[in-house]
């Protein structure tokens, strides 16, 4: 999706990177190539980070300090939770509820014999009646018909509306940087419902400069809002907010995994599936359909906690050492291979399936052998390099952003594109999602059927 050998020469894409910095992501061992790649994702991520900080910040390089950085702690802390949100409501990019909700009404088996509508309480399609949305930023459903609105909540959906009690009492709204609801005067950018951020604004919320700019009639709550209202796009920036979300997303992953976080764990698996099935990795999608249904459910209790809860394991003993299960297997299996190779051929069938077999007084040696530097290929150097949680190239980062500071990466310029990436769209649409919704229920009737043998 984001490498493309025709973008080699395209300054600020993967493949450029991998080119620009020497990196190695390429080789016939298969933990190399895992560790290198994420070595890469790290990097690129952290660079592209800094660049945006120093970007927003308006600063020269890493090395120069922001004007309005504060000198005491707390303060220094909310000011980046503040810079990170706004980095993060660039970027951000989840699943469109609206392709969420037709699979999950085909799921349900509610569209058998008709077109699904994905919004409404009706979920029935009323054409030319207006939709109205929801205030709450957690809402599943998002729009509804206005005369379902009213009938439904008995108030004017044209006022800060919400669905139901749920939303209402979640606290969170629609609109705006700060996601809640604690009214007062709203601007509205100029672009309207087509604004790539949040449409309306708390006036207390915005900056000074933004608060004298709002004065003005149209006023934009960005630039690429204002120099998008001729309707043209950036492909450049729409690539560069996808490879951050990219970056962001595996590497909350990994800190999720580190902390043993079994509830984010899940919900990345949740995520996945939407991904799995986009990406057409269809035997992957019904492993992960038959895990989340397992802990939503299907499975006993003490089945459930053990997937949500013991998915890692520390065996270095340290902080943050967490390591996911799977994974280390994975890395074990290799890690056996290797040996096998170091052997050049002179084990025979029959003493490599007695060597898988190990156990009781043998298995001792089991911690000498893969974690002690008992053979050539230790795998405790893997295991330290998978739970570093900071970039090992701290030059590289700061040569990046000298580097890529000029190209303006995070800047909006209408029409701009990456060889091999034409008219690249930032959105993240599932790829038939009534398809989707069916497969998983023929999947959950499968399961339903095997019950027995599964359990």
């Amino acid at each position: 999706m984001l490498l493309s050998e025709k973008s080699e020469n395209d300054r600020g894409t993967l493949h450029h990177i991998v080119s620009k910095f020497h990196f190695k992501t390429f080789n016939n061992t298969a933990k190399d190539y895992f560790l290198n790649i994420w070595d890469f994702i790290t990097f690129v991520t952290t660079a592209y980070v800094t660049l945006f900080a120093v970007t927003d910040c308006g600063l020269d390089s890493v090395d120069k300090r922001p004007s309005d950085y504060p000198s005491q702690v707390s303060a220094q802390m909310d000011w980046l939770s503040e810079l990170a949100h706004r980095l993060v409501d660039l970027v951000w990019m989840p699943p469109r509820q609206e392709d969420i909700n037709t699979a999950a009404a085909a799921a349900a088996g509610d569209g058998e014999k008709k077109k699904i509508f994905p919004f409404c309480y009706c979920r029935e399609e009323k054409p030319g009646e207006q939709l109205v949305r929801c205030c709450s930023n957690l809402c599943p459903v998002i729009l509804f018909h206005e005369g379902c609105a009213r009938a439904q909540t008995q108030s004017d959906p044209h006022e800060d509306w919400f669905c139901g009690p749920d939303c209402s009492a979640d606290g969170t709204y629609v609109y705006c940087h700060c996601k809640e609801q604690k009214g007062g005067q709203m601007v509205q950018c100029g672009l309207m419902d087509k604004c790539r951020r949040h449409e309306w604004y708390h006036r207390d919320c915005l900056t000074t400069a933004e608060q004298t700019r709002a004065q003005q009639t149209p006023w934009f709550c960005s630039e690429s809002c204002s120099m998008a209202a001729d309707g043209e796009e950036d492909f450049v920036l729409n690539y560069t907010r996808a490879v951050v979300w990219e970056g962001l997303y595996h590497m909350a992953r990994r800190d999720a995994i580190q902390e043993g976080d079994g509830e984010a764990m899940t919900d990345f698996w949740r995520m996945d599936m939407v991904l799995l099935w986009s990406r057409q990795h269809l035997q992957l999608f019904s492993s992960s359909h038959q895990m989340i249904t397992g802990m939503e459910g299907f499975y006993p209790e003490r089945v459930r906690q053990d997937m949500k809860w013991n998915r890692v394991l520390n065996l270095q003993g340290t902080s943050g050492g967490n390591v996911s299960v799977d994974l280390l297997t994975e890395l074990m299996i290799n890690e056996f291979k290797g040996v096998i190779e170091f052997g050049k051929g002179s084990f025979t069938k029959q003493q490599v399936e007695q060597s898988a077999q190990l156990a009781g007084a043998q298995a001792k040696h089991l911690d000498r052998l893969f974690f002690t530097g008992g053979n050539p290929l230790n795998l405790s150097t893997y295991l330290s390099r998978l739970t570093s949680s900071s970039c090992s190239r701290t030059e590289d980062v700061s040569r990046f952003v000298d580097e890529f500071k000029k190209d303006e990466l995070f800047g909006f310029k209408p029409g701009r594109k990456h060889q091999g990436f034409d008219k690249f769209s930032y959105q993240q649409r599932v790829k038939n999602p009534k398809k989707m919704g069916r497969s998983m229920r023929s999947l959950s009737e499968e399961l339903d059927r095997r019950r027995d043998q599964i359990l």
